[in-house]
C-alpha cells in the first residue's frame, strides 16, 4: 500500500495569531477627536461690554472604519462678530457633522443696553444693563459695573468676574487655552480673558483690542465716548485628529493646515465651509 506523506506547515500558531491581530487592528472601528469653537462676540460701543467667547466643545466622531468610512463630515468655521458703536455683533456659528456651536454674544453699550446671549455660547457683558447669559458650552458675561464702565464677556472657562473678561478653557486635544471673553470698556479699561480675549478701551487707551484670530475670543468694549466702536470678535476654529489609516479629501472651500503626530493626522480648519471625506488608505 502506498504511503502518502503530508507536509507540515511552517506557519506557527503565534504567527497566525499575529496576522489575525494585525488584520483586526487595521480594520477595527476608529474615533476622530474634535475641538470646535464658535466665533467670538464683538465688543459694544460707548461704555461697551466685552464680547462673549464662542461655544467651546470637544467630542468624538465615532465608528469610522476602513470598510465603513461613513458620510462626509460637513464643517463651517464661524467668523468673529463685528465690534459695534451700539451693540456688538454676535459671533458666527461653527458647524461640525450636524452639530452647531454658536458664536459668542455681543457686548452691550450705554443706555441700559444688555449684553447679548446667543444659544450655547458665552454671553456678552452689559453696560448699565444686564449681561448676556451663557449657554451649554459657555459662561455668563458680567453686568455693567457702574462708574460708566461695561462688564466683561464670559469665557469658555469661567464667567466674567467684573469688567475683565472671563478666562478661556484649555483644550485636551492640544493643551492650548482659547475662547477668552472680551473686557468691558468706558471710564476704566479692563483685561481680556486668558486665551485671546480683547482688552477694552478708556480715555487713555482709546482703541479696544479685537479677540485673537481663530480662538473664538470676544472683543473688548469701547471707551465712554459717543460713537466709539468696540473690538471685533476672533474667528472660530475646528481641529480634528484623524487616524492615518484614512485618506482624507478636503473641499476647496475650507482653509486648513495639517501635521502628522504619531498614527494620527491633525487637521486644523481656520475658515470657510465644506466637506471632509474619508476613504480607505493604509496603515
Amino acid at each position: 500500500m502506498a504511503v502518502r506523506v503530508f507536509s507540515t506547515s511552517t506557519i506557527t500558531s503565534q504567527e497566525r495569531y499575529s496576522s489575525m491581530a494585525a488584520n483586526y487592528n487595521l480594520w477595527r472601528s476608529r474615533d476622530i477627536d474634535v475641538l470646535a469653537i464658535g466665533g467670538g462676540g464683538g465688543g459694544g460701543g460707548d461704555q461697551g461690554g466685552g464680547g462673549g467667547a464662542g461655544a467651546f466643545h470637544e467630542f468624538q466622531i465615532t465608528g469610522r472604519s476602513l470598510d465603513n468610512p461613513g458620510s462626509p463630515i460637513a464643517i463651517t468655521v464661524g467668523g468673529g462678530g463685528g465690534g459695534g458703536t451700539s451693540l456688538g455683533g454676535n459671533g458666527g456659528s461653527t458647524l461640525v457633522n450636524g452639530l452647531t456651536f454658536n458664536g459668542g454674544g455681543g457686548g452691550g453699550f450705554v443706555g441700559n443696553r444688555s449684553g447679548r446671549s446667543n444659544g450655547n455660547s458665552s454671553g456678552g457683558g452689559g453696560s448699565n444693563g444686564a449681561a448676556g447669559v451663557g449657554g451649554e458650552y459657555g459662561n455668563n458675561g458680567a453686568n455693567g459695573g457702574g462708574g460708566n464702565t461695561g462688564g466683561g464677556g464670559g469665557g469658555a472657562g469661567e464667567a466674567a468676574p467684573g469688567r475683565n473678561g472671563g478666562d478661556g478653557a484649555t483644550a485636551t486635544i492640544d493643551g492650548v487655552i482659547r475662547a477668552g471673553g472680551g473686557a468691558g470698556g468706558g471710564a476704566a479699561d479692563g483685561t481680556g480673558g486668558a486665551g485671546g480675549g480683547g482688552d477694552s478701551a478708556d480715555q487713555q487707551k482709546p482703541s479696544p483690542q479685537g479677540g485673537a484670530t481663530n480662538t473664538g475670543s470676544g472683543g473688548g468694549g469701547a471707551r465712554n465716548t459717543n460713537g466709539a466702536r468696540g473690538g471685533g470678535g476672533g474667528s472660530g476654529i475646528v481641529i480634528m485628529d484623524i487616524p492615518s489609516v484614512f485618506v482624507v479629501f478636503v473641499d476647496a472651500g475650507l482653509t486648513f493646515s495639517q501635521s502628522t503626530i504619531g498614527d494620527i493626522v491633525r487637521y486644523t480648519f481656520t475658515g470657510g465651509s465644506g466637506n471632509v471625506s474619508l476613504i480607505a488608505g493604509g496603515a
